[in-house]
Formats: structure tokens, sequence, C-alpha cells
């Protein structure tokens, strides 16, 4: 199980001007670990320093009906062993984010390749 901040399931997950900084996982989701979520936005946030042993240094999301929406965020110096911000199996779509210096042992420093196989825009 992962997930230190956050795990939601089968639910809607809305966040607005968060501080998710310096969290861990033994296993999924270094800050979040979302199952059968209907739809995933993070908006104005920060996201450093998160670590998972498994997948998802920031999050690991099981799955969704609709997509993970992230807008004007930071995601920095996060770290997996997949996935090093997001493993995911659904849409995700990234606008005005700064991405940097996110690191994945095995595969995909941002997203795992499973993740990038699903939909994934940029704005």
């Amino acid at each position: 199980m992962g997930g230190r901040a956050i795990y939601a399931d089968k639910a809607i997950v809305d966040i607005d001007g968060a501080n998710m900084n310096n969290n861990s996982a033994h296993g999924d989701g270094g800050v979040m670990w979302l199952r059968s979520v209907v739809n995933a936005t993070i908006n104005n946030s920060t996201m450093r320093h998160n670590r998972a042993t498994d997948n998802g240094g920031v999050m690991s999301v099981s799955s969704g009906d609709v997509g993970l929406h992230i807008s004007n965020c930071t995601l920095e110096a996060n770290f997996a062993q997949n996935g090093g911000v997001v493993k995911a199996n659904l849409n995700i779509h990234f606008s005005e984010t700064l991405i940097s210096s996110n690191v994945a042992e095995a595969t995909g420093g941002l997203l795992d390749p499973e993740s990038v196989s699903k939909y994934v825009t940029t704005l």
C-alpha cells in the first residue's frame, strides 16, 4: 500500500494550493494513491522530493473514468522505481507545469511507459 498523504477510492479528487513535499511510501504513490478515480484535478500546487519504492513518486493511479489534470504546478526531484512523478492508467493532461529533475530507477522519470501509452497532453 502507498500514498502517505492521500488515499482515495472511487472518488473525485480536487487539490488546489497544496505543498506536498518530502513524503514517502513503501509501495505505490509517495504522496497519493488513487484507485478507481472518477476525476483528479491538481492546481497551483508544489510536489518536491517525494519518493515511492515502487510506482509513482508523487502519485499512482490504478484506474479512472475521466482523467488526471495537473495545472500550474511544480513537479521537482521526485523518485520512484517506475514513473518518477506519475504511474497512471487513465488520460493525463499537463498545462503550465514546471517538471524538473524527476527520476525513475527503472522506467520513466516523468511517467511510466504504461502511462505514456494512454493519452497524454500538454497545453
